[in-house]
């Protein structure tokens, strides 16, 4: 003998009991699109959180308030030296004669992970007496996108202690596009 078995509808409704179907069509699911952010929100985001982190500067956080990082050309913030750095030797490290004893590559990192690496290399050359580092940043336009890491590298160096100088790597205009040297405070 072979026992009735109820048409699969007739189950469901047994199983939810009160609840109403769902309307059928396009109209069913209405998709909601979140609020636009003004355009620049993001940038003038950062904007904000970099002059914080400059007034934090200023007020002696990284160093003292005499020993402010300025920025040697308005047009390239990738050129910078603290007021104790003399401009010799500031010159020095722009004209490659100061030569690296250590090379951070950068390349694939987000830019999370690549501020991590760069405070932990610049702590890591100080504590190994080594004054000048090549952080290699690369030129970031891969399919015509913003090179995030080459535009926010200075802010970074700039809120380290050690770091007393940055420039472009001299050399050809791709590598100084690319990569950056470092001068650090060693000892203490």
């Amino acid at each position: 003998m072979t026992a009735r078995r109820t048409p699969p509808s007739d189950d469901f409704a047994r199983a939810v009991g009160d609840a109403k179907p769902l309307p059928r069509g396009p109209e069913r699911v209405r998709a909601r699109k979140p609020p636009a952010a003004p355009a620049g929100a993001g940038a003038r985001e950062r904007e904000r959180e970099r002059e914080r982190e400059r007034t934090t500067r200023s007020r002696g956080a990284a160093g003292g308030a005499s020993d402010a990082f300025a920025r040697e050309d308005a047009d390239d913030p990738r050129l910078a030296r603290r007021a104790s750095v003399k401009a010799r030797t500031f010159a020095r490290l722009c004209s490659g004669a100061l030569a690296p004893t250590r090379e951070v590559d950068l390349h694939g990192l987000r830019a999370a992970a690549a501020r991590e690496r760069v405070r932990r290399e610049v702590a890591a050359a100080a504590a190994a007496g080594q004054a000048v580092v090549r952080i290699v940043h690369g030129r970031g336009r891969r399919g015509g996108g913003f090179a995030v890491l080459r535009a926010e590298l200075p802010e970074w160096l700039a809120a380290l202690p050690r770091v007393l100088a940055f420039a472009p790597s001299p050399g050809g205009e791709a590598q100084a596009d690319g990569a950056l040297v470092v001068l650090v405070r060693t000892g203490d």
